[in-house]
């Protein structure tokens, strides 16, 4: 974190800490800007003054300014869907997925907008020989929806853009089914202004 292997936490009221005193020891960091989107693993060693030490891990992911990053685990899904661990294309912590059907499966990725405006909407997923070539996520804007289908048997591990649409201030969701030719990939959506 800055530059530095060590970083001394407070328990003062300071530097991100809420509570003076409560034993809860933080250190606030702003993250510069230029840092990759996405998430982040830090392994963190805590010592105390008498050389007793803990480790641990902190996991969080790094966010542009006007981006919301919906991932699997938020989202809300109708039928049953598998689950798979995290690899090196998935964002986060690992992806939902479900077989070819008839589109009564569903994810839904559920957003709040508070400022009206027009928005990019993005999706990621993990590729595979056994992915659909027209997954089909419908985007719920202001005043109606689009169908957007894709193929992800290609560009996994990024973000893929569906569409620029308008919304409103309120509430809006992003849904994917398994109305498709193949196994359809549930990971993460993302909108931004």
């Amino acid at each position: 974190i800055g530059g530095s292997n060590n970083q001394e936490m407070y328990d003062d009221g300071s530097n991100g800490d809420t509570t003076p005193g409560d034993g809860t020891y933080s250190y606030l960091y702003t993250v510069p800007a230029g840092v990759d989107n996405g998430p982040v693993t830090l392994t963190v060693t805590a010592t105390d003054d008498d050389g007793n030490s803990c480790e641990g891990l902190i996991e969080l992911t790094v966010y542009q300014p006007g981006a919301l990053v919906i991932d699997d685990e938020d989202a809300t899904y109708t039928g049953t869907w598998g689950e798979s661990a995290a690899d090196e294309t998935t964002y986060g912590t690992g992806y939902h997925w479900h077989a070819s059907g008839t589109g009564s499966n569903t994810a839904e990725w559920s957003f709040n907008i508070t400022a009206a405006g027009s928005y990019t909407v993005y999706a990621w997923w993990v590729t595979g020989s056994n992915r659909a070539t027209d997954a089909p996520y419908t985007i719920y804007y202001e005043g109606g929806s689009e169908t957007v289908r894709v193929s992800q048997k290609i560009k996994g591990g990024e973000w893929n853009r569906l569409g620029r649409y308008y919304f409103g201030v309120g509430e809006y969701s992003v849904v994917l089914s398994d109305d498709a030719d193949n196994y359809v990939i549930a990971d993460a959506i993302k909108i931004e202004s």
